[in-house]
């Protein structure tokens, strides 16, 4: 694929079984995936040893807000605390292969802010996931 225009990534959030598409109201997505880094330097050593430790992400998104039934708001609001819900994201709305992997996992959404913005902005927000479990970058077509 090379490089490219980020301009039809698609975004599923809700249970495995029935994911809500909020593709249409996302502004921007950001997904950080880490290793925890453990510090592991001994009497004798010259420099500081490190080793890789548990792995984590996290989801970043900016959402224009919709407060209609089945749309941002009323999806999001019944997400916060709970972590039985799946997230799902491409950067490209064809099918997964090799040049457009599908980055999946559990999600906990720890905080909610429905409502923010001054005199004649558009209504938007922004929210982090936090990673419950591992987050997996699938290839195969889905």
């Amino acid at each position: 694929m090379g490089e490219f225009v980020l301009k039809d990534a698609t975004l599923h959030i809700g249970t495995s079984g029935a994911p809500v598409a909020l593709s249409t109201y996302v502004r921007s997505v950001t997904i950080n995936y880490m290793a925890e880094s453990l510090e592991k330097t001994a009497m004798g050593s010259s420099g500081k040893r490190r080793i890789a430790g548990l792995k984590d992400f996290n989801v970043t998104v900016e959402f224009n807000q919709d407060l209609a039934a089945s749309k941002v708001d009323a999806t999001l609001w019944g997400y916060v605390g709970s972590t039985n819900k799946h997230i799902a994201i491409k950067a490209h709305s064809s099918a997964s292969t090799a040049i457009n992997p599908r980055y999946h996992g559990k999600v906990l959404l720890p905080s909610y802010t429905p409502i923010a913005g001054g005199v004649g902005s558009l209504a938007g927000l922004s929210v982090t996931f936090e990673g419950d479990g591992i987050l997996t970058r699938a290839v195969a077509a889905s």
